[in-house]
């Protein structure tokens, strides 16, 4: 059996072009990791000892960044962020993301409204590890999780996912209730280190876009999918042209 964890970096809100509010990402950028069951214990114990080594707190929630005054004395942000991104490169999980560039979707009329920015970069993630199981021919089935936010866009995120269970698109061919849970789980992501992972792994992604700092993208590489010639596949990371 496998488990995927999905989490989100920047703004899920419109652009607005000139007339942007500050803070109000270009990007919207998911990242997902997929860790067979059997091998979550030995990853979590990685990130656990980390998060011993270096925070005041070891129980506090890991995320993509770090600010200093959650560090013992003696420890430096960015080596402990270095040793995180390190630990999860080097760990038997599988990583993916997608990317949505607002302004060029919505001047396409692709997005219309907040809550497609969400909708389409969830159902290319989903398509992606769906690709990513044909194409290795693995035949298990996969629990899949992601942040509880609240009631509201629970709700969508529950009905997008039924949505992908019933689609008949050929990059959902394989993705039903036999291979997938046949409902997602909302988890806590204060207390679910795979959640956890999937926040480091988007917000990497992201900062390698909307910021150009691709320092922690490039070292989460060896865990993207490739092929046998070695090259990067398309499901690796996507970037959401149009509707799956």
């Amino acid at each position: 059996m496998y488990l995927l964890y999905i989490d989100e970096s920047g703004t899920k809100d419109l652009h607005r072009g000139e007339n942007n509010k500050e803070g109000n990402s270009e990007y919207f950028v998911m990242g997902a990791v997929l860790i067979k069951a059997e091998d979550l214990s030995d990853i979590e114990e990685k990130i656990q000892n980390l998060k011993s080594t270096y925070l005041k707190d070891p129980y506090l929630e890991l995320k993509s960044t770090a600010k200093s005054k959650t560090l013992k004395n003696n420890k430096n942000k960015d080596e402990f962020l270095d040793n995180i991104h390190q630990t999860i490169a080097a760990s038997n999980c599988c990583c993916f993301g997608a990317q949505v560039h607002k302004p060029s979707l919505q001047k396409k009329g692709v997005l219309e409204n907040r809550d497609q920015i969400y909708k389409i970069c969830f159902l290319h993630i989903l398509s992606a590890v769906n690709s990513y199981l044909k194409h290795e021919k693995i035949n298990e089935s996969v629990t899949v999780f992601i942040d509880r936010v609240d009631a509201v866009n629970n709700k969508k995120v529950y009905l997008a996912y039924k949505e992908a269970l019933e689609s008949k698109s050929i990059d959902f061919i394989g993705f039903d209730k036999k291979h997938f849970s046949p409902s997602i789980n909302f988890v806590d992501s204060e207390f679910t280190i795979g959640v956890q992972i999937a926040d480091v792994i988007a917000g990497a992604l992201w900062r390698g876009v909307e910021k150009k700092k691709k320092t922690y993208s490039k070292m989460l590489l060896p865990r993207f999918p490739r092929d046998n010639n070695q090259e990067y596949v398309g499901y690796s990371y996507q970037q959401c042209k149009e509707w799956k």
